[in-house]
């Protein structure tokens, strides 16, 4: 029978059993396993990997049930690991935020066609509110220039220059994308940004073309 750890110049290597492949018998290629006496797994993680894709897409219902029920068990515990690996947690969500990105999109405009349609009173409020709300700084941060020179207020809202006064103010929303759009030549006028009418009808180049 051939050994499963081998010795190939000064480089440990390990046979995986699964897959007959040699590889070097290192943690990048072989989990740990505390059992085996050189601690590392008899498969290779490509094939572990492999393996454990194909049972979550033969058991997509069996693994929803049973997460759930996990979840409603161990609030308290995942809250806790949540708190203690913020970067870990970072990751993993952006992770899934581009893996699924199309499903989200998707899904979201499915959404707001069915509220569109059963609610539109509702729908039409809605926008309302976040147009007049304010605007997100890491949404519209990079679209401005340096005359709007934004900033971000410390809890993701964007402070922006008034175009004639220099302060600094919460721009809404609706200011923000009608600027955003004057500069990429969407929208006709300026466009600017302005802290109060008062600046705005002061301004001597209010309403002119950006």
């Amino acid at each position: 029978m051939k050994k499963k750890t081998l010795q190939s110049g000064l480089f440990p290597v390990k046979v995986c059993i699964k897959c007959g492949e040699t590889k070097l018998a290192v943690l990048a290629y072989f989990s740990y396993h505390s059992r085996n006496s050189d601690h590392l797994n008899n498969y290779c993680k490509e094939c572990i990997n492999s393996r454990n894709a194909e049972y979550r897409k033969n058991n997509r219902e069996k693994i929803h049930i049973y997460q759930k029920k996990y979840n409603k068990l161990n609030k308290e515990k995942i809250k806790e690991w949540h708190k203690n690996n913020p970067e870990k947690v970072k990751i993993f969500v952006k992770r899934t935020c581009e893996k699924n990105r199309e499903k989200r999109r998707a899904r979201s405009r499915k959404y707001k066609q069915e509220c569109q349609r059963n609610n539109p009173e509702g729908m039409r409020d809605k926008l309302i509110k976040y147009l007049n709300s304010y605007a997100n700084f890491s949404t519209y941060a990079p679209k401005l220039t340096i005359e709007e020179d934004p900033i971000d207020d410390g809890s993701g809202s964007l402070l922006a220059k008034c175009a004639y006064c220099g302060k600094y103010f919460y721009p809404t929303t609706s200011q923000v994308k009608q600027r955003v759009g004057s500069l990429v030549g969407s929208n006709c006028g300026e466009s600017r940004l302005y802290c109060s009418d008062g600046c705005k009808t002061a301004c001597p180049i209010f309403n002119q073309i950006s």
